[in-house]
């Protein structure tokens, strides 16, 4: 039996979703202490040929858990799907990926940092066909 651990990052990397697939059971280390300027709120995409960091705003106070960390404003959601489609809309397979995406982005919980970034990676391993419990 393989065991992997990981603090939930907010739609991590390729490599996240490779340790998922090699692991039986996968364990979000949600009650670790959260890092400023880490990845647990902010992923760097792609705008163009120039790297732009999507950040979800939160409030939080030094020692605060991930678990206990809030977004800060509620309209993150939008603003990140607005940039996504601004950055990804000539992509191959964006008309036929973006909605899935989308809908996913949206129907993140808005109860902490952890269940959200909780949400979005099961929600991509899905679509990915992992099915690493």
């Amino acid at each position: 039996m393989i065991v992997a651990i990981h603090q939930p990052n907010y739609a991590p990397w390729l490599g996240y979703f490779a340790k998922i697939a090699r692991a039986d059971i996968f364990v979000f280390l949600d009650d670790a202490q959260f890092s400023k300027n880490s990845y647990i709120n902010r992923v760097q995409v792609r705008n163009g040929d120039k790297p732009h960091w999507l950040t979800i705003p939160v409030k939080v106070h030094l020692g605060d858990r991930i678990n206990a960390i809030s977004p800060a404003h509620p309209d993150w959601k939008a603003k990140h799907c607005s940039s996504l489609q601004n950055f990804y809309r000539t992509a191959p397979a964006f008309r036929q990926e973006w909605p899935k995406i989308r809908a996913l982005l949206e129907a993140a919980p808005a109860a902490n940092i952890a269940c959200i970034n909780q949400h979005i990676i099961e929600g991509l391993a899905s679509l990915l066909g992992l099915s690493t419990r």
